[in-house]
């Protein structure tokens, strides 16, 4: 058994978009962020949830430290199921996600507590921002 202290723990990610796709391209620009130098964590487990219902479940099982969250879901209002994340586990780092950039989204989401806002079609750079921003919220 290794007691290596610099052993990297995986981070466990939630994805929630109801596109399957969009989760694959976020889990892959996840990755190639992590491949470069621009982020100390390496390690990463991914979960995907596609609705508000099995995303309440996924975060009691797995406990994520960093959730992506779309508003725009088939069952609920990604800003509503923040807004409870929030209330139940403050723990969690939330990247809000979204094709529509309004300045309520923005705003809405950043007051209920988000660690920010990702633009769809997201760019390596903001992937990388809201990395960043995860790092300094764990510390």
């Amino acid at each position: 058994m290794s007691t290596d202290t610099n052993e990297q723990k995986e981070t466990i990610v939630l994805i929630v978009d109801d596109v399957d796709y969009t989760r694959q391209l976020l889990r892959n620009a996840v990755l190639s962020v992590a491949n470069s130098d621009q982020i100390k964590t390496k390690r990463f487990k991914f979960i995907n949830a596609s609705n508000g219902h099995d995303t309440f479940a996924k975060i009691e099982q797995f406990n994520p430290a960093l959730i992506f969250l779309d508003i725009e879901l088939p069952d609920m209002n990604g800003i509503e199921i923040l807004k409870q994340i929030k209330a139940k586990n403050g723990k969690s780092c939330v990247i809000m996600v979204s094709g529509e950039s309004t300045i309520d989204n923005v705003k809405n989401s950043l007051m209920s507590g988000a660690a920010g806002f990702i633009v769809k079609p997201f760019s390596a750079v903001k992937v990388s921002d809201a990395l960043k921003n995860f790092e300094k919220r764990k510390v």
